[in-house]
């Protein structure tokens, strides 16, 4: 049995989690990742964090624009639907009626390291271009057939630019689009350019045009690194998050959770919108118009539907849950406990890190996946059964008379929905070794009619878990056993039948026991004899699960 204690606003130190004071997204401010804006749709606050900032070159769609300087050719912008979001807003390379380069170029000032570049292309009337990372005749690209998606050796091609191979990788995309992608190694720091190079006739880099044919074009991507992720788009400032807003540009923000404005009795509230309350750590909902200058505890004028999102692992209740894109973080003071459960959950693991001022005296990582391991190789990808735990508990912790207790709730990647409805901290009490036969169900709440004509129709309720266990006790502990249960007969607590089992775990309540003193034998003095057993025999009620 874990004996639970309350979770205050002291035991709390941080969490990724927020509930309030996040800043509303402003289109002229410039994030860094990271950084975290809010977006307020009615009274619902959707936070953001700010991604990585990947593509260092300037308005990467826009290659009509000055900045991407252009030499023999022109450009026709918004031609014909992009690749990537299906806009009009690829634009057409038109290479002039000159024996000369055509190419365009963005650049970005690089430093010495490896960049990765790429451009979205199909073919028009012309279809072979060369594309690559470019500075001062210290050119990395190659050339591709579009008609084909096959590169062209070197040496079939005539006045190459390039004096070496950018590695050019060809990605089909259907519709006869493909994305080119390129890296190379700056021989020197300085700007650098992302060229497209348009080859009217086929193989001769300085071929003329005819002045109305071309390729389509759209999206240049530079980024450091040898592979080029996403394509993020740029505007005018160029590998800056300025003016992306995030509802609707996911290579830029990334959605984490939401929150509600913290109440105000100077604001007019609406019927049906919502605000927190930091000091209760509750959501309250307003029942009426122009509610404004009303207390939250005016049941009248106010519904609490429910502890914040932040607070939802900690109101001793199931059903409420915390909800998060990515992973979920609680840093803690646990006081005197030695065990920690997660609860109710769906993710991919849980970590618990122990410190001890800035030691890190503990650190295990449980896997929710039921074959209780990390999926690490194929064989075990396809073969070991996953999925189907909700629950993990960490027991016999070390105590420490100070220490901080890291919990981190992981999903598969850094987009997937994470979820937790109970965290708890709390002390071991040992109740025995669980004996076989240990019965589980559960008590289901729906109600269930029956019409004039035997027609049975449910109306879906909640349900919580019944389970009956027999355990083995040593007879010294019966007093000690009966103490701590009679303690807790009106505090929930978590019953574990065995470590490992969803179905032997209990978060609730005992509804009866008793204890067979089956052996009670005593030597000449008294004293118990060593190893006198007895038994203790419990029915437990989980805390009703909400639908």
């Amino acid at each position: 049995m874990i004996t639970t204690a309350a979770i205050t606003e002291a035991a709390l130190i941080s969490s990724n989690v927020l509930e309030s004071g996040v800043a509303a997204y402003n289109s002229g401010t410039s994030y860094a990742a990271g950084d975290i804006a809010g977006v307020t749709v009615d009274s619902t606050i959707t936070i953001y964090d700010a991604l990585p900032i990947r593509n260092l070159i300037a308005r990467s769609a826009e290659i009509d624009h000055a900045s991407w300087v252009k030499s023999a050719l022109s450009v026709s912008a918004n031609a014909i639907a992009n690749p990537v979001d299906g806009a009009v807003t690829a634009d057409k390379i038109i290479p002039d009626n000159t024996a000369a380069l055509h190419f365009t170029r963005q650049p970005w000032l690089a430093t010495v390291q490896a960049y990765a570049g790429s451009i979205y292309v199909k073919a028009a009337e012309y279809s072979v271009i060369g594309v690559g990372l470019i500075n001062n005749g210290a050119n990395a690209g190659d050339a591709v057939n579009l008609a084909t998606g096959a590169i062209i050796a070197a040496g079939g091609m005539s006045n190459s630019p390039f004096s070496q191979s950018a590695g050019t990788t060809v990605v089909a995309l259907g519709n006869g689009w493909y994305r080119l992608l390129f890296t190379r190694a700056p021989f020197a720091a300085g700007n650098y350019n992302v060229g497209i190079y348009i080859i009217p006739n086929g193989t001769d880099y300085q071929s003329a045009g005819d002045g109305t044919s071309g390729v389509y074009a759209f999206g240049g991507h530079v980024e450091s690194g040898t592979l080029a992720g996403s394509y993020q788009p740029t505007g005018a400032s160029g590998g800056v998050n300025v003016g992306n807003a995030p509802a609707s540009s996911a290579t830029w923000w990334r959605e984490r959770s939401v929150t509600y404005p913290v109440y105000s009795g100077a604001t007019s509230y609406a019927i049906g919108d919502k605000v927190i309350s930091t000091t209760t750590h509750r959501i309250y909902q307003s029942l009426v118009a122009a509610n404004s200058g009303n207390a939250l505890t005016d049941v009248s004028k106010w519904a609490d539907i429910g502890p914040t999102n932040r607070w939802a692992p900690f109101d001793q209740k199931v059903g409420t849950k915390t909800a998060r894109v990515g992973d979920i973080s609680y840093t803690l003071t646990p006081g005197t406990a030695d065990a920690l459960a997660v609860l109710d959950t769906n993710a991919e693991s849980a970590t618990l890190v122990i410190k001890v001022g800035a030691t890190v005296v503990y650190t295990v990582t449980k896997y929710l996946n039921v074959s209780g391991a990390a999926i690490t190789d194929w064989l075990a990808y396809f073969t070991a059964p996953v999925g189907a735990k909700t629950n993990i508990t960490f027991e016999n912790l070390p105590l420490y008379a100070s220490s901080t207790w890291q919990i981190t709730i992981n999903g598969r990647n850094a987009t997937s929905y994470v979820s937790v409805g109970t965290i708890a901290i709390g002390a071991v009490k040992p109740l025995g070794k669980t004996e076989a036969g240990a019965k589980v169900g559960i008590i289901d709440f729906t109600k269930k009619t029956v019409d004039q004509f035997g027609v049975i129709s449910a109306t879906e309720r909640g349900f919580s878990k019944r389970m009956t266990v027999r355990s083995l006790i040593d007879t010294d502990d019966v007093d000690s056993v009966n103490v701590a249960l009679a303690a807790v007969r009106a505090v929930p607590a978590i019953y574990l039948g065995e470590t490992g089992f969803d179905s032997l775990l209990c978060y609730g309540f005992w509804k009866d026991y008793e204890i067979d003193i089956a052996d009670g034998r005593r030597s000449a003095s008294g004293q118990l004899l060593d190893g006198a057993k007895s038994f203790l025999s419990i029915t437990l009620e989980s805390l009703t699960t909400s639908l």
